[in-house]
């Protein structure tokens, strides 16, 4: 009877111990204020932009996708920057985001893009960044959006 206990509990407990492993190991790059203060600041602006992918802490390599909506008001002549930068602040991608469709109205706008990096990531994590484009370059009209990222 005990043996069967046993061999029961030993595979739950494997499977709890690496998934507190692996949970641990997508969050040691960052630490856990700095993660929790960057997803409160992404959950504040939903009713701004929804970004579907890539998802915080996700893993992006050469040939990511962006994808996700914005309000009309966070494009200007139908694009907005962004940028993905490296654990030491180098920038990685430095590009637009286009809207797919009419961007002129108060609505959320898609869009989608593929980027590939210039060189292979030696960094483990970086930021991708997402402006909202603000032509006039009043700092009060300035807003962004910031999703943690690791390299492959």
């Amino acid at each position: 009877m005990m043996k069967k206990v046993l061999a029961a509990l030993i595979p739950i407990v494997l499977t709890v111990a690496g998934l507190f492993l692996f949970l641990k190991q997508n969050r040691e790059s960052y630490p856990e204020d700095v993660y929790n203060l960057r997803l409160e600041k992404i959950k504040g602006k939903e009713n701004l932009i929804r970004v579907e992918e890539p998802l915080p802490l996700a893993i992006v390599k050469n040939g990511f996708f962006i994808k996700g909506q914005a309000r009309g008001n966070w494009y200007f002549e139908a694009s907005f920057p962004v940028s993905l930068i490296d654990e030491k602040g180098n920038t990685v991608v430095n590009s637009y985001l286009e809207a797919i469709g009419e961007w002129m109205r108060e609505d959320f706008v898609a869009f989608e893009k593929e980027f590939f990096f210039e060189s292979e990531q030696q960094s483990k994590y970086g930021l991708l960044i997402l402006k909202k484009d603000t032509p006039s370059g009043l700092p009060e009209q300035a807003d962004q959006i910031e999703i943690p990222v690791r390299f492959r």
